[in-house]
């Protein structure tokens, strides 16, 4: 496919799928004003007249979790991330999502915190700790290119200020390979992992058909590429493929 064609596709998807969300009622219901954060990253791509060059962040909005087993700990989910696109194709796909908890003292039974045992709960009683992170990024110029890793940076973005994090963050290994994926296979997979106000997006017809072009546009080719390094004739291995070995 042409690189205008692609880089096209990739900012018309977007800026679709940034629509849905900021006028979606359910999305609209989540607290905090959760909108504006995504309604920026609309405005800001909507704005740039360059299909072949452009970089958007979608600062990291959030998603209460509705589990009875966490209610203790107000779970949320937090996600963002950013793309960015170098003539005609893109060359940075970053999105992280976070799982958070914000223990209160009446979680607190006979010295004991229900359902959270942690090495450094104690001393961020009603604060908001991230206790899962991943970030899953496409990176041409390292190896492998797509990959998923537990952990790395937090970002703060500016609004998430009073957020505890310890995981060591400047491991940058292992990058475990997985597909490509964007803010709305991320978004998916999320919200079929995780009960919240955003369940019934799963069987919703117009969010369904974002996905499917998410699947055509990041892991159609991607998933044909694989296939070819596995069939591979001359015997390599698929990890020697992808860290370019042989």
């Amino acid at each position: 496919m042409p690189r205008n064609k692609v880089a096209r596709q990739l900012r018309k998807h977007l800026l679709k799928a940034l629509e849905y969300i900021i006028t979606n009622s359910d999305f609209a219901s989540l607290p905090g004003d959760q909108c504006k954060f995504v309604s920026s990253a609309y405005n800001r791509l909507k704005t740039t007249g360059n299909d072949r060059n452009w970089n958007i962040e979608i600062t990291q909005f959030e998603v209460p979790i509705e589990d009875q087993k966490l209610d203790p700990h107000s779970p949320t989910l937090l996600m963002g991330g950013i793309m960015q696109v170098k003539n005609g194709m893109p060359t940075h796909l970053s999105f992280s999502v976070c799982v958070t908890f914000t223990t209160k003292d009446n979680a607190v039974e006979c010295g004991k915190i229900v359902n959270a045992p942690s090495c450094c709960l104690p001393g961020y009683l009603n604060q908001k700790r991230v206790v899962r992170r991943f970030h899953f990024d496409f990176q041409p110029s390292i190896s492998p290119s797509s990959h998923v890793q537990y952990g790395g940076i937090f970002h703060e973005n500016g609004h998430v200020t009073d957020c505890h994090y310890c995981l060591e963050h400047f491991l940058e290994n292992p990058r475990i390979h997985y597909p490509p994926i964007d803010l709305v296979l991320l978004l998916d997979l999320m919200i079929r992992e995780f009960e919240t106000v955003l369940k019934n997006w799963r069987q919703e017809t117009n969010w369904r058909s974002l996905v499917l072009k998410s699947q055509d546009l990041w892991w159609k080719d991607y998933w044909n590429r694989s296939a070819i390094h596995i069939n591979d004739p001359r015997g390599v291995t698929f990890h020697e493929r992808i860290y370019g070995e042989r």
